[in-house]
């Protein structure tokens, strides 16, 4: 009878009477098991065998069959690990050692019937001789990238295990694959592929541009088992320093000032000039962005508007993609800036009369800008003269109005004026007449603003 190679079919009942009324014998009982069988996963030179199918400890032969179906080895010694003796998973505790990596016929024998009779049958290609393989030695340099060094090349070897004596042997011509993670990229990690030569050894080179980890990955081709290891690479980040100055003296609100600054980077412990990178300059809005590059002595310069948007901020090495191996930097700078005063609704009466003239009008200032107090000189030029003298000093700390009691002998012109100070410009009134009549024909010029320092 044809014996299926994972089950021997029991006899059926009418079979077996039919075959007792023939031989008017009893009939013997029939033999029964569902055999399996596969390697265990991390010792391939031992056996893992699942038997549906009432088997005594001890009733079990497994021989590893060569291909001319010779016997190469011969496991009895197993271990029931799983389940009952009906249903369970047998492990041999004897290891097979074998001439060759591979998969072998194996012959199953079980003395466990009721008849006596020796269960036997053959399954193709049951157990796999497989190898662990390993990377042994692996390296790189240098193990730290910097400004300088970009990457690394990595060496090592590949071995196998031979299952049994456990003798590991260089593994030729086999293909490594390699990736890379670099924790702080957006763009793709480099990645490739590389052969083991004669004896076993790799070698390759890895672009690093940041702290990196390199993996190395074989696959399993169902004779060596696949393997990976991994190794750590650092980075050194180069110190880089900006500065951003203003180029002009203080400038007037509104007006063009320009804002530059130098870039440098340390390297063998002196700071040198950094040409042709990429600066970023932003205002405190955000809204304005504009970029310039360094010149070869690492100098750039930006035109921009003195206004209320400031400070001004300088960007290098900023963006999705900087580069890792030098710091990011960044400084700003606050314009200098001389705000606008005015003088308005200026005017001149004689409250009682007399030599008594007050002189009241309104200071502003149209930037938004306010100092802390402002000092008001009214001046006074007789008749006939050039020369404006100051009469009377007065400071406004509070509000923005002023009303000022002059004593005048007339005729003279009288006129106030804002001094000047460091953050705010100074401002000149109309030019007043206190006397009887009109004022001469010829008067000086109304409104005179003061030079810039």
């Amino acid at each position: 009878m044809k014996i299926n190679r994972r089950q021997v079919l029991a006899v059926g009942s009418a079979v077996a009477a039919a075959t007792a009324l023939g031989s008017q014998q009893p009939a013997a009982a029939a033999i029964a098991y569902d055999v399996a069988i596969n390697s265990i996963w991390n010792d391939s030179s031992r056996m893992w065998i699942k038997i549906v199918g009432s088997v005594p400890v001890g009733a079990i032969a497994a021989h590893v069959l060569d291909s001319d179906g010779s016997v190469l080895a011969t496991l009895r010694d197993f271990t029931l690990t799983y389940g009952t003796t009906s249903d369970g998973q047998w492990t041999s505790n004897d290891h097979a050692a074998l001439p060759r990596l591979g998969s072998y016929d194996v012959a199953v024998d079980i003395n466990g019937a009721a008849s006596g009779e020796t269960y036997h049958q053959v399954l193709p290609h049951a157990f796999r001789y497989f190898a662990h393989t390993f990377f042994e030695d692996l390296q790189m340099a240098p193990p730290i990238v910097d400004f300088d060094h970009r990457e690394v090349t990595v060496t090592g070897r590949l071995v196998w295990e031979e299952p049994a004596t456990l003798v590991r042997t260089p593994l030729p011509g086999h293909t490594i694959r390699w990736s890379t993670f670099i924790p702080t990229a957006v763009e793709a990690d480099p990645s490739g592929v590389t052969t083991s030569d004669d004896a076993g050894r790799i070698t390759f080179v890895v672009p690093c541009p940041a702290e990196a980890w390199i993996r190395v990955n074989t696959s399993d081709d169902g004779t060596y088992l696949s393997t990976g290891a991994e190794v750590k690479v650092g980075a050194a980040i180069r110190p880089s320093r900006l500065t951003l100055t203003q180029v002009e003296p203080k400038v007037v609100y509104g007006e063009r000032v320009s804002l530059g600054g130098r870039l440098e980077m340390l390297a063998a412990s002196t700071w040198v000039p950094y040409a042709e990178q990429s600066i970023l300059l932003t205002d405190r809005s955000r809204d304005l962005r504009l970029t310039t590059v360094t010149d070869q002595d690492g100098r750039y310069q930006f035109p921009a508007v003195a206004s209320e948007n400031g400070p001004y901020t300088a960007y290098f090495n900023w963006g999705e993609a900087p580069d890792r191996l030098i710091a990011v930097t960044q400084t700003s700078a606050e314009p200098q800036v001389r705000w606008h005063t005015t003088l308005t609704e200026v005017g001149m009466w004689q409250p009682d009369g007399g030599d008594l003239w007050r002189v009241q009008g309104r200071v502003g200032y149209p930037d938004g800008r306010s100092p802390l107090r402002t000092i008001l000189l009214f001046e006074t030029m007789p008749v006939g003269t050039t020369t404006w003298k100051t009469a009377v000093t007065s400071v406004l700390s509070i509000g923005d109005t002023f009303a000022v009691d002059l004593t005048i002998t007339v005729p003279k012109y009288i006129r106030v004026r804002i001094a000047q100070t460091d953050d705010f410009l100074g401002a000149v009134g109309p030019t007043l007449y206190a006397g009887s009549g009109q004022p001469p024909r010829h008067r000086p010029t109304q409104g005179i603003p003061l030079p810039r320092r």
